[in-house]
């Protein structure tokens, strides 16, 4: 069961692994005063990097991240590799300030390593399942992604 739920590059929870631990925190916190964040991290250029460094390489940078990760949110219900250069995370927060706090200090370890763009999402004020807060995060790290690249050109 845990080799069907590993992604095994990285030994983070896979797609499937982290719907459900994610679905079992969402719940969890529907017991107690907690919140849940969503937080997605994708990596910016990710295709450059395989590409003109090798596969190697880029291995070597999906790990580094998966150890970022895992440094900057120890207490983490749940953080897994979606496919490709995308990475999430299940953490409690008391509040939408601890969600954005932790946001940032993923955002801060991650840069370190590579460069992407982080998008959290709040549960239950942004969806009421795992699937709506992947969506709503995922958005968010996207607009993040733009907007640095329009300040880049500008």
């Amino acid at each position: 069961m845990r080799l069907a739920n590993t992604d095994g590059l990285t030994g983070l929870l896979n797609r499937r692994g982290f719907e459900h631990a994610a679905e079992q925190a969402r719940s969890a916190v529907d017991q107690t005063a907690e919140s849940l964040a969503v937080m997605t991290f994708d990596l910016d250029d990710f295709k450059h990097v395989n590409d003109t460094l090798g596969h190697a390489a880029g291995d070597d940078v999906l790990r580094a991240v998966a150890a970022a990760t895992r440094e900057a949110l120890p207490d983490a219900y749940a953080i897994g590799r979606l496919g490709g250069d995308e990475f999430v995370a299940a953490v409690p927060a008391a509040s939408l300030e601890r969600a954005v706090t932790l946001a940032d200090r993923l955002d801060a370890h991650l840069t370190a390593v590579a460069a992407g763009s982080v998008g959290c999402a709040f549960y239950p004020g942004d969806g009421e399942t795992v699937d709506e807060l992947l969506i709503t995060a995922d958005e968010r790290a996207y607009a993040v992604k733009h907007a640095r690249a329009i300040r880049r050109r500008g």
